[in-house]
């Protein structure tokens, strides 16, 4: 009986997913999560409620990604939050809250894959794409595996190893298209076990392209209010254009140096002729992070490269900030990627209270100090704007208590503590504005006040 949780933080930005099982004999709830951004993150913090939206009580904090809570009754319900801690003690990424009810009869083991399918592309006569991994789980007793690759079409491009394993385990899945003529490719990895749900299927996806073509950039845009712009150092922005990625969207990931790759699925995104730390690619989107090195230039040129062929240039002028406040609907305009006090999501259905200190989030601060890095995961030093940061919440001026890098994320990410003004009015849709400088955001962006 597991129930899943995540962060959020718009923008495709999640520092923690996971699940919460509990089981009857013995009677506990347990909490296992992955990082998907990790590095700056020195430990988790656990709190548990008897009751939806808290109160919580924080249970322990621990430096691994699993906790068991073994104070539980058979048939009651908990609710359970996971923050992630850096080095100073401070709190950044939140999960949703995550639901556990324990059951009032045993039940049996059962085994768990995640993900639950794979992609993969590669240009037809070119090498072949790096493997990947499934994480083989299981809840209730620990379980032996057998694992088995097929395919649907286009012959024995698939495989998986190890054959066999226990839980928890890892698999490593390889394809090799190697002679395969341009088209899509379907095949499955597997998972036989002795548990209740004793089959789980991985389906995997072999994308196979054409030599590419020259990549064509159609607009250039900030990532958070998705609105054409000039760019600043540090500012995450959204690219349009024809043939810039792979088929099957590929998201950001951290190289082993812990630093956010600069390519991503055959994509790099140049600045300058400077490589930008990746989010996001596609064959029609991409987003990165544009280099700290362009601070001070009054323009800069923008190339897409995929494959090895590079875009034409563009030109793009350079702003010493930028400021844009992620949305929650990742539009540019609506409820904004904004966190109360409490941590839990600000909305419509859970307002926050006047006097309170809300987080938001955006990105386009500009320059920093200490100087920016590339890809760098925010750990316990934070990097704060150089220019002067205020916000506006209802049109009314907001004390702002920190402004500076949003811990355990990448830099580029800006948070903002800021106090809810008393004055304001109460609603669903009071508009919040950041300015940087001389520089602010649309008045688009809204949050919901008590």
């Amino acid at each position: 009986m597991c129930k899943a949780f995540s962060a959020v933080l718009g923008a495709g930005l999640f520092l923690l997913s996971g699940t919460a099982c509990a089981q009857l004999a013995p009677h506990s709830v347990t909490l296992t999560w992955t990082a998907s951004i990790s590095s700056g993150v020195t430990g988790y913090r656990i709190y548990r409620g008897t009751a939806s939206g808290g109160p919580y009580t924080i249970l322990n904090s621990v430096v691994g990604t699993s906790y068991m809570d073994a104070a539980v009754q058979a048939g009651a319900t908990y609710y359970y939050v996971v923050t992630a801690v850096d080095g100073s003690g401070i709190e950044s990424a939140y999960s949703n809250e995550a639901q556990a009810v324990v059951p009032s009869q045993p039940v049996s083991a059962t085994i768990g894959v995640t993900p639950g399918s794979l992609s993969f592309n590669q240009t037809a006569g070119g090498p072949g794409p790096s493997s990947q991994s499934v994480s083989i789980s299981s809840s209730g007793a620990a379980l032996n595996f057998s694992a088995g690759a097929s395919t649907n079409n286009g012959g024995s491009w698939l495989s998986v190893s190890p054959g066999a394993g226990s839980a928890p385990g890892v698999l490593i899945v390889a394809v090799n298209g190697a002679g395969l003529a341009p088209g899509t490719y379907t095949g499955s990895v597997t998972i036989v076990s002795a548990a209740a749900n004793s089959t789980q299927t991985v389906s995997v996806t072999l994308a196979v392209s054409s030599a590419a073509a020259v990549p064509t950039v159609a607009a250039v845009m900030n990532a958070a209010t998705f609105l054409p712009s000039s760019v600043a150092p540090g500012q995450i922005v959204t690219i349009f254009g024809a043939g810039i990625g792979p088929v099957t969207p590929a998201s950001l990931r951290v190289n082993p140096g812990g630093f956010v790759d600069q390519s991503l699925a055959g994509v790099r995104v140049l600045f300058d002729g400077v490589a930008a730390p990746m989010i996001y690619a596609s064959a029609t989107m991409a987003s990165a992070i544009v280099p700290y090195t362009i601070s001070g230039r009054f323009s800069t040129r923008l190339q897409v490269e995929f494959q090895g062929t590079a875009s034409p240039g563009l030109d793009i002028a350079v702003a010493a900030a930028a400021p844009g406040i992620f949305t929650m609907n990742q539009s540019g305009s609506g409820q904004g990627a904004i966190l109360n006090q409490d941590y839990s999501v600000n909305s419509a259905g859970n307002r926050a209270p006047k006097g309170s200190v809300v987080m938001i989030f955006g990105t386009g601060e500009g320059q920093t100090n200490p100087a920016g890095v590339d890809g760098l995961i925010t750990g316990s030093v934070p990097r704060n704007p150089l220019q002067p940061v205020s916000v506006t919440i209802g049109g009314q001026p907001a004390e702002v208590q920190y402004a500076g890098s949003a811990p355990g994320l990448v830099a580029g990410v800006l948070q903002v503590n800021a106090r809810v003004p008393d004055g304001i009015l109460s609603g669903d849709a009071a508009p919040v504005v950041l300015t940087i400088g001389s520089a602010s955001s649309p008045s688009t962006v809204t949050m919901a006040v008590q």
